[in-house]
């Protein structure tokens, strides 16, 4: 036996160190940062391991240098990591089945992640993941911004999510959500999930995305959502055969649900309208349409037609201005107040801002001008809403 075996030397780390251990106590901060700047995610996860000090200056790194994490677990077997440092932004996909991992992850990041882009799924698991220091503390306190993925949610997953959300973040300023209207089965659910976002945060500006292969799904969910006013409705269609969307239909259930966006999005649609119906039920900032296949050109500006139409009529407000009394002699009495009514005619705000028509649209009935049929289209809504900003600089055709 030789010496060297005989001498039990020092345990071996279960990473490659950049360098000696026995240099480590005498390398500056400044230094260290610099070497952990070069490493990726990994190394930095088993580089915090070795000591505290080397684990305060990587939180303090990570903090400064992660501030979105998204994260995917439907349809994940194994966890990769992806980290664009540019956009300070942590991309991880694992599988659910993976709680260390979350529980690493929530633990480093809670204190300093501003936006969160995950699936509903993870959601109503997240009570399972253990984090042992500050269990207290909310899971992702200092999110600013949620983007949720919902997909087919059980009415059981939204009782967990109920119970457990509050315990998830603070207060969020924007909310994405993404609903997947595959059957009749999961609107009642999605609603419930818009509800509890609404509820709980009031003050978020909240995004609705609905993505379904044909309109009756997308009619049936909106009847189902409750009053509310969302900053944008994107509804996405999923069959490649652009089927029919009633823009009638639309305008309807909005008002009678009492839904007032500011932004409406049509993707992959054909749209189609009664031209008499308008096609808003209410002031809108933005109607965008994108690479959807207008149906009848002449129908849609009669509906915007409709709509100034509805719209028009000015309101009549009575304005109570009261008159201070003029200081009478000290001989005589003082006179009462004098009131002084006023009518005020009050604008309505305009039917639609700004109309926007982007990507491969096609505009039936104007076929016959070719590359120039949205110029026109553009004449056509000027004339009848002039205050209405128009932009179709986003529109290509194929040749």
């Amino acid at each position: 036996m030789s010496w060297r075996s005989s001498v039990r030397g020092p345990a071996k780390p279960s990473f490659a160190c950049p360098f000696p251990f026995r240099v480590v106590p005498s390398i500056p901060d400044v230094v260290l940062r610099r070497i952990f700047s070069m490493m990726s995610y990994k190394e930095l996860c088993a580089c915090e391991a070795v000591c505290r000090r080397w684990q305060t200056i990587i939180q303090q790194q990570m903090k400064r240098d992660i501030h979105e994490i998204s994260l995917e677990s439907i349809g994940s077997y194994n966890v990769n990591i992806m980290w664009q440092k540019g956009l300070k932004r942590l991309t991880v996909s694992c599988p659910p089945s993976s709680p260390d991992f979350l529980a690493g992850l929530i633990r480093r990041h809670r204190a300093s992640i501003a936006r969160l882009t995950t699936d509903f799924r993870f959601l109503c698991t997240i009570e399972s993941i253990r984090v042992n220091k500050d269990e207290k503390r909310k899971y992702f306190g200092k999110a600013e911004e949620l983007w949720v993925l919902v997909v087919c949610p059980k009415e059981e997953d939204v009782v967990r999510f109920e119970s457990v959300e509050e315990r998830i973040f603070n207060e969020l300023t924007g909310i994405t959500l993404q609903l997947m209207v595959s059957s009749k089965f999961v609107i009642t659910s999605n609603a419930r999930i818009l509800q509890i976002f609404a509820q709980r945060h009031p003050q978020a500006q909240i995004t609705i995305e609905l993505h379904a292969d044909n309109a009756n799904l997308i009619f049936a969910q909106l009847e189902a959502f409750p009053a509310c006013n969302p900053l944008k409705i994107k509804i996405i269609c999923t069959d490649f055969n652009l089927p029919r969307f009633k823009l009638d239909t639309l305008s309807e259930i909005l008002s009678a649900q009492r839904i007032a966006a500011k932004i409406i999005t049509f993707r992959d649609w054909t749209l189609c309208c009664d031209g008499i119906t308008p096609v808003v039920p209410g002031p809108l900032d933005t109607f965008r349409i994108s690479s959807c296949t207008i149906e009848s050109v002449d129908a849609l500006v009669d509906s915007f037609k409709a709509a100034v139409k509805k719209m028009a009529p000015k309101k009549v407000v009575k304005k109570v201005v009261k008159k201070k009394a003029e200081a009478p002699p000290l001989d005589e009495e003082p006179k009462p107040k004098k009131k002084v009514v006023r009518k005020v005619l009050k604008k309505r705000p305009p039917v639609v801002k700004r109309v926007e028509v982007a990507g491969q649209c096609t505009l039936r009935g104007l076929d016959f001008l070719h590359h120039k049929a949205h110029t026109e289209l553009e004449n056509r809504l000027a004339a009848c809403v002039p205050t209405m900003e128009i932009d179709t600089s986003e529109i290509y055709y194929w040749d």
